[in-house]
């Protein structure tokens, strides 16, 4: 039953996401541009630290480690995006081991640090539905569907 009731909302979403073809693409493009605009942050970053390579080394290997970094090997990719990182810059872009290593520990650090005011509004349930104070939640939004959260 609560796979159903899953799949029956997951289809209401999908009806509702169809059939607004200009909100999709819009929301794409806007995540494109945001993903862009972050890489030439890591860039300007890297920039800063003495890393003298081209930005389109920055947005492929950026984009391929976050890609591999999902592959469920470990929490969050810690490790893997990292390893990912330093390899590419140091085999293909050419730079030494230790100039890689900051950079793509600079990213994991920006990532961690720009994800703190989220975590706060996480932990405080705020985010939640219902009252003010984010603790009530109404039944339908537990993922068990009958347990109560809070």
């Amino acid at each position: 039953d609560k796979l159903r009731h899953l799949l029956i909302k997951l289809k209401q979403a999908a009806v509702i996401y169809c059939n607004k073809p200009l909100a999709i693409a819009g929301v794409f493009c806007l995540t494109v541009v945001m993903q862009l605009m972050v890489i030439t942050g890591f860039w300007i970053l890297g920039k800063s630290m003495g890393i003298d390579v081209s930005v389109r080394y920055y947005y492929v290997f950026f984009s391929l480690a976050w890609v591999v970094g999902v592959i469920p090997v470990s929490i969050g990719g810690f490790g893997v995006v990292e390893f990912f990182l330093v390899l590419m810059f140091t085999r293909i872009a050419g730079i030494e081991e230790p100039a890689a290593m900051a950079i793509a520990l600079s990213q994991r650090a920006v990532w961690m640090l720009t994800s703190l005011p989220g975590a706060v509004i996480h932990l405080r349930g705020s985010h939640l539905p219902g009252e003010p104070d984010g603790l009530h939640v109404p039944q339908d939004f537990s993922v068990d569907c009958e347990d109560k959260v809070n």
